[in-house]
């Protein structure tokens, strides 16, 4: 019995740091002097905030390259999560 009862209690404690999140993310992508901007919306359904955080499409980060003929380019990704 008290197996169950420890099962029961560890499912619930499990299920409780689980929940749906919402990674909104905004792209700015500027090249040759041209500037582009997007938004873009993942929900994470059944995660852990730490599993929201890491994941893929939620990650913000900005990555500059320059091409032969010395332009530059800069993508940048900044993307805030919020619980829903």
């Amino acid at each position: 019995m008290k197996k169950i009862l420890t099962l029961a209690i560890a499912g619930i404690a499990l299920a409780s740091c689980t929940a749906d999140y919402e990674c909104n993310c905004t792209v700015t992508d500027t090249w040759g002097g041209s500037t582009t901007i997007s938004t873009d919306e993942t929900t994470l359904i059944g995660v852990s905030q730490a599993q929201a955080e890491q994941d893929y499409d939620c990650v913000s980060y900005t990555q500059t390259s320059t091409a032969s003929d010395g332009t530059v380019s800069v993508y940048e990704r900044d993307c805030t999560i919020t619980k829903k």
